[in-house]
């Protein structure tokens, strides 16, 4: 567990806050499963009871762009516009 995971835990999801500036209408701050935020575990149950509407969450395409693109901005070049390395190819000739 990593020093966000402890803060997330204590603060019931407020550790995963940085995800909020890159997804503002996010309802949910942890976009991994793993990620514990309780803000988003009462924002479900809301939602289930007909209490909470119109939640919005990023798609992943959102998501891998948003990467892509903090990627690049921090100097990795041609990111995303490259073909992907296959890492698992069977090597050439068998």
């Amino acid at each position: 567990m990593n020093v966000y995971s402890w803060v997330a835990l204590v603060t019931f999801g407020e550790g995963w806050h940085n995800n909020h500036h890159a997804f503002e209408y996010s309802a949910r701050h942890g976009l991994e499963w793993w990620q514990i935020n309780v803000g988003w575990y009462t924002i479900r149950f809301l939602k289930a009871a007909g209490l909470a509407t119109n939640v919005k969450l990023p798609t992943e395409d959102h998501k891998l762009k948003k990467s892509v693109a903090s990627l690049k901005a921090r100097g990795y070049g041609d990111i995303g516009e490259a073909t992907p390395p296959r890492i698992f190819a069977k090597p050439e000739g068998r």
